[in-house]
C-alpha cells in the first residue's frame, strides 16, 4: 500500500501554521506543517521592561488628562 504524501502548499496570501522551536538564544527556527517552509521567529521583543512600565504610565496619565 503506498503511502500518501499529506503535505498542502499554502497559496499566497494563507496562513502558515508555524511550529517553532524551543527559545535557545535570540530566535528559533520554525516549519510550516502545511508547506514545509522554514522561518525564524524573535524570542523576545525589543523594549525592556522598564520602557513597557514608562509607556503603560505614559497612557494612564494621558488618559487621566483627558477626563478632566
Amino acid at each position: 500500500m503506498a503511502v500518501k504524501d499529506t503535505q498542502v502548499p499554502c497559496l499566497e496570501g494563507q496562513q502558515h501554521h508555524w511550529v517553532i522551536d524551543i527559545a535557545g538564544g535570540p530566535y528559533s527556527n520554525g516549519t510550516c506543517q502545511r508547506c514545509n517552509k522554514e522561518g525564524k521567529f524573535k524570542n523576545s521583543i525589543d523594549a525592556s521592561p522598564y520602557e513597557h512600565q514608562e509607556i503603560w504610565r505614559n497612557r494612564v496619565e494621558s488618559r487621566h488628562r483627558a477626563a478632566f
